[in-house]
């Protein structure tokens, strides 16, 4: 999937990624790859801490796999949020981060 992902993202790929059962490890790769992959994770984490029952792959719960502790995950999603440059993705970011529970 890491070289196949294409704009638009939301598009299936963040929601593909989100039901991959991602690791901390593949977040932090992911992130750290081209802007396609930032994008994705941001609407990724999105679908994984939206529980509408309307999400397209099913009810089950979407945790991060092996994630570090909240702290950690927090400091890295706000250091993420910092070097976005659309409103849209910043917005998206403080609500994931504000929902962290979810996905820990």
């Amino acid at each position: 999937m890491e070289k196949h992902v294409r704009f638009p993202v939301t598009e299936g790929w963040d929601d593909l990624f989100a039901v991959s059962k991602p690791t901390w490890d593949d977040i932090m790769r992911w992130i750290h790859l081209e802007d396609r992959h930032r994008t994705t994770i941001i609407h990724a984490l999105k679908q994984m801490v939206d529980t509408s029952p309307y999400f397209p792959y099913g009810k089950e719960q979407k945790k991060i796999i092996h994630a570090p502790s909240k702290n950690e995950v927090v400091k890295i999603l706000n250091e993420l949020k910092e070097t976005q440059v659309l409103n849209n993705k910043k917005r998206i970011l403080e609500e994931v981060i504000v929902k962290i529970d979810v996905l820990l």
